[in-house]
C-alpha cells in the first residue's frame, strides 16, 4: 500500500475526529489521535513500526497546514468516518477510565505514598493488565497526561471500586513487586547479554511476546535471580516489556540510524540502573 493510499484517508478522519470533537491540541496530542485511527482504520496488510511513524508524523504536517482552509472548516463528514471517529473516541476513553478505576483500587487497598509521582511507571505497568493492543509512544504520553490531570491520591480514597478493579489491582500490585527483576530482564535484553548480539540488531518485528519470553526463560534459568516467579507472574512481566521496549523504537524521529537507537538504549540502561540502587528485595507483601 503506498503512503498516499494511506495517509488521505488517515488525515481526512483526523480532521473529522478534531472537527467533532473539538480538539485544538498540539503535535503532541493530534500524534496520538492519529495513532489511534490508523489502529481502527481497515488498511491492506500489517505497517512496520517506522512506517507507522512515518505517516503518522505526515499526517500531523498536514494538518497544520491545511487547519485554516475552508475546505477542513467545512468537512462533511460521512457515515463510515463517523463510525470510525466515534469508535476511536470511545476506545481512548475506555481506556482512560480504565487505568483511572485501577489506579483508584490500588491507591485503597496497597499504598499511596508516592504514588502520584510514579504515576508513569505505574500507568506503564497497569496498560498490558487493561489492553492487550500495543500503545505508540505518543498514545501513551497522551494517555498519561490525561491521567495525571485527573487522578488524585484524596479523591481517589472516596471513590466506590468495582470488584473488577480491585481484581486488576491485586495483579498491579505483583507486578509493582517484580519490578526491580523486571528492570534487571530489560537492561539485560538491552545490553544484549541473553541473545548474545545488541538489541538494536533486532527488527521491530522481532520484539514479539515470543521472542521476549525466549529471553525471558533464559534470564530466569541463569544465576541473575534466585526467586520463583509463576507462570503468571511472567506472562505479565513479558507484555510490559514488549510494550516498553516497542514503545522506545516509536519515538520521533520517524527514521532512526542504529546509533541513534543505540545512545537511546544507553540512556535506559543508565536510567534503569539508577533505579536499582537497592538489592531486589521482595519484602512488600499486600494487605489481606
Amino acid at each position: 500500500m503506498s503512503n498516499t493510499n494511506l495517509t488521505l484517508p488517515l488525515l481526512h478522519s483526523l480532521k473529522a475526529y478534531a472537527k467533532t470533537f473539538a480538539v485544538s491540541g498540539n503535535a503532541e496530542q493530534l500524534s496520538a489521535i492519529a495513532s489511534a485511527i490508523l489502529r481502527f482504520q481497515p488498511q491492506e496488510g500489517a505497517l512496520s513500526l517506522m512506517s507507522t511513524d512515518a505517516v503518522i508524523q505526515q499526517v500531523v504536517q498536514q494538518f497544520g497546514v491545511d487547519r485554516g482552509l475552508p475546505d477542513t472548516l467545512d468537512l462533511a463528514i460521512d457515515s463510515k468516518t463517523e463510525q470510525l471517529i466515534q469508535g476511536v473516541h470511545q476506545w481512548q476513553r475506555s481506556l482512560e477510565n480504565q487505568v483511572l478505576n485501577t489506579l483508584n483500587a490500588y491507591a485503597q487497598n496497597f499504598q499511596t505514598e508516592q504514588l502520584q509521582n510514579l504515576l508513569p511507571e505505574t500507568v506503564l505497568s497497569i496498560l498490558p493488565l487493561v489492553e492487550d493492543a500495543q500503545l505508540h509512544k505518543s498514545e501513551f504520553d497522551f494517555l498519561l497526561q490525561q491521567v495525571k490531570s485527573k487522578f488524585n491520591i484524596e479523591n481517589a480514597l472516596g471513590q466506590v471500586i468495582e470488584p473488577q478493579y480491585l481484581a486488576i489491582a491485586q495483579k498491579l500490585a505483583k507486578s509493582l513487586q517484580l519490578g526491580n527483576v523486571t528492570q534487571l530482564f530489560e537492561q539485560q535484553l538491552l545490553q544484549g547479554r541473553l541473545q548474545g548480539r545488541s538489541l538494536v540488531e533486532q527488527s521491530v518485528e522481532n520484539l514479539t511476546e515470543s521472542f521476549v519470553n525466549q529471553e525471558l526463560e533464559k534470564f530466569l534459568g541463569s544465576d541473575a535471580v534466585t526467586v520463583d516467579i509463576d507462570v503468571d507472574a511472567q506472562q505479565m512481566m513479558v507484555k510490559q516489556v514488549v510494550l516498553k521496549l516497542n514503545m522506545m523504537q516509536s519515538s520521533p524521529p520517524p527514521v532512526k540510524s542504529n546509533a541513534d537507537i543505540s545512545k537511546q538504549l544507553d540512556q535506559e540502561v543508565a536510567k534503569m540502573q539508577a533505579l536499582r540502587s537497592q538489592p531486589i528485595s521482595f519484602s512488600f507483601q499486600p494487605p489481606q
